[in-house]
């Protein structure tokens, strides 16, 4: 039961780490979106993935080999993702922070 809230509450924060990203990216300088979207992705590819993603992998709320965006789809949408949806997903997380950035710059 333990196991089970700490993974609903792991799930959230998770999942509330989205739009805080995308306020973030808005709202801060286009450098420090830059840097810390560098950062994040760095983080990703030298971990294979996130900090929360692992212990919510340890904690048994995701299955091995599929990531976060994966569950959080079936969780919402009772299917599974297609390897397109999957593959934009994992992109947005980078694209979009550079985009905002890039177009902060120029204006």
């Amino acid at each position: 039961m333990q196991r089970r809230i700490a993974n609903e509450i792991v799930f959230w924060l998770h999942f509330s780490l989205i739009p805080f990203w995308i306020t973030f990216s808005i709202l801060a300088a286009p450098l420090v979106v830059m840097v810390a979207t560098a950062a994040h992705q760095a983080h990703l590819r030298l971990f294979k993935g996130c900090a929360l993603t692992h212990f919510q992998r340890w904690a048994g709320d995701l299955q091995e080999g599929r990531n976060f965006f994966e569950t959080a789809f079936h969780r919402f949408f009772h299917r599974a993702p297609s390897g397109r949806i999957v593959i934009l997903l994992n992109r947005f997380v980078w694209i979009f922070p550079l985009t905002v950035a890039l177009i902060k710059i120029t204006l």
